[in-house]
């Protein structure tokens, strides 16, 4: 179908106006839903970055709250607060100094600049890298803890076993970046639904998997508490023996066993976020979807198959939008319940012969008064008059085939069928003739004058122009036909003109007044012409 009339002007402010001619107004609009992209630019401080900081934080909670039970069990609390204050000089301060310099300051930093690629990246691999930072900060804390405070745990000993303090060091950095994996996985998901919400930002998922992250949480929650518990057998039996052990196995063993719980409870409350929110916010758009709202979009929260999925959603979205985009267009030139009819059973556009009644449309002395009005005010009368006539089409089952200046060809019977569409066609003329004569256009309240030409005959209709750009046509001698019965009613001083075939066709519930044969301009044969007499449409809705 065209796309008649489209209008988009851009303001010297650098506002953008859209809208179509036959629109009852303009819809003006800013980039950003009216909003300067200043004001939609997002800040990562405040509350945000405390999240952020709080989570890495995880690793010295877990410390401290090994340290108390292990004060706890062996009733040591002298011991506490040198446990404590090694946790609060590493894992708080250099912890927090290194993220707010070299993982979360800079992502601060590149998103109030402006999200470009590089900072999406930095947001997809945000989890990854204060996992990767929290394990190797666990690796080498253990090892130097376990030297610098082992006389104080085991008086005695002389030190402890490498091996020892490297599997120690190793259960701890897979602890700790296992659950700050998780923890900044769950932050992530917040901090991509902020951005979309108050910056339009959509970042795309990059690869992760759904199946290798469940496979991490079943080997650290159901295997590293077992591993834990062999190390403590090893070490106890092989190395230390329970007269130079400042805590007996049993000890060792319930310390464990409060560890492990710690641990699985830490899983319980903080992991099932990192699946529940993504999958929630894709809920909640499907709903708003179901609800009619085609507008909506689901931000991408999640590097995984879940945040592929919401990709594809968005795309379907798009199908939608698109679907319903058609439908509208097609209201603008037919009927919207026949739209909505060839949507849901598609037919053959690309070429159909078929009988139909055309029709033809056009404003007495239009040319000489588009010369005394301004062009604005040519338009907006213009606009009017088309809404009017197309009103009164559709609610006769006609569609639109063109615009072709002041005129209208309207065509019945195409592109969906309609047994009745001569009689529709003529009680469409004399709707359009009195909704015309029953009122004024324009700001200058002027009054029109329609002529109309109908026929029927074969015509051919379908898609004409290139892949790149199609329009809906209609060709036929009927078409011409029609036009010249149209411009024909100046000469013979009516307003509607239509042929013997239509006459025919439209069956008796009209007044008719034959006018004999006329010779059409470029016909061999004369036609016999009728006229209508103007009364009321018969009664009967459009079939």
């Amino acid at each position: 179908f065209h796309d008649w009339g489209r209008l988009t002007v851009i303001s010297d402010g650098g506002e953008r106006i859209d809208g179509r001619v036959g629109d009852p107004s303009l819809q003006a609009s800013k980039p950003g839903g009216g909003k300067d992209a200043k004001d939609r630019r997002p800040t990562l401080r405040g509350t945000t970055a405390a999240r952020y900081y709080a989570l890495m934080l995880t690793p010295a909670a877990i410390d401290a709250s090994f340290s108390l039970i292990f004060a706890l069990v062996t009733g040591s609390w002298s011991r506490l607060p040198v446990g404590l204050g090694f946790t609060l000089v590493v894992l708080v301060g250099i912890n927090l100094l290194v993220c707010a310099t070299l993982i979360y300051g800079p992502l601060v930093r590149g998103v109030e600049r402006g999200i470009d690629h590089r900072t999406q990246r930095r947001i997809n691999a945000l989890p990854m890298r204060s996992a990767a930072w929290i394990a190797a900060l666990l690796v080498i804390l253990v090892p130097v803890g376990l030297m610098l405070l082992h006389e104080d745990l085991h008086p005695g000993l002389q030190g402890l076993p490498i091996e020892f303090m490297f599997a120690l060091s190793v259960l701890y950095a897979a602890l700790g970046g296992f659950l700050v994996y998780f923890l900044a996985s769950a932050f992530t998901v917040r901090l991509k639904r902020q951005l979309f919400t108050h910056a339009g930002v959509m970042i795309p998922a990059s690869g992760g998997s759904i199946r290798r992250k469940l496979t991490v949480v079943l080997i650290v929650v159901g295997l590293l508490p077992l591993m834990w518990l062999a190390i403590d057998l090893y070490f106890f039996r092989q190395v230390l023996g329970e007269e130079t052990s400042p805590i007996t196995l049993d000890q060792a063993l319930l310390i464990d066993l409060a560890a492990s719980l710690v641990i699985v409870g830490m899983a319980i409350v903080f992991l099932p976020a990192g699946f529940s929110r993504p999958i929630g916010i894709l809920l909640d758009a499907v709903a708003r979807v179901g609800r009619g709202d085609l507008s909506t979009k689901a931000p991408v929260t999640t590097n995984d198959e879940i945040g592929a999925l919401t990709d594809r959603f968005n795309q379907m979205l798009d199908g939608l939008r698109e679907r319903e985009q058609i439908r509208e267009t097609f209201g603008r030139f037919m009927n919207p319940e026949i739209a909505d009819r060839v949507l849901r059973h598609p037919v053959d556009l690309a070429c159909e012969v078929r009988e139909a009644t055309v029709m033809f449309t056009d404003i007495t002395g239009f040319t000489a008064l588009a010369e005394e009005m301004p062009p604005a005010e040519t338009i907006a009368l213009l606009n009017e008059y088309v809404s009017v006539v197309i009103d009164t089409v559709h609610r006769r089952n006609g569609m639109i085939g063109a615009f072709i200046g002041d005129g209208l060809l309207i065509v019945f019977n195409m592109p969906t069928v309609d047994a009745d569409h001569a009689a529709n066609a003529l009680r469409a003329a004399l709707d359009i003739e009195r909704a015309v004569s029953g009122r004024t256009f324009g700001n200058s309240k002027q009054r029109l004058v329609t002529r109309i030409g109908i026929n029927t005959g074969e015509v051919v209709a379908g898609t004409v122009g290139t892949q790149r750009r199609q329009g809906f046509a209609v060709l036929g001698d009927a078409v011409n036909l029609a036009s010249r019965l149209e411009q024909l009613n100046k000469d013979l001083g009516t307003k509607v003109l239509l042929s013997a075939r239509t006459r025919a066709l439209a069956g008796d519930g009209f007044s008719f007044r034959d006018l004999g044969e006329h010779t059409i301009r470029g016909r061999h044969a004369a036609e016999r012409l009728f006229t209508l007499d103007h009364h009321d449409v018969p009664d009967g809705a459009a079939r």
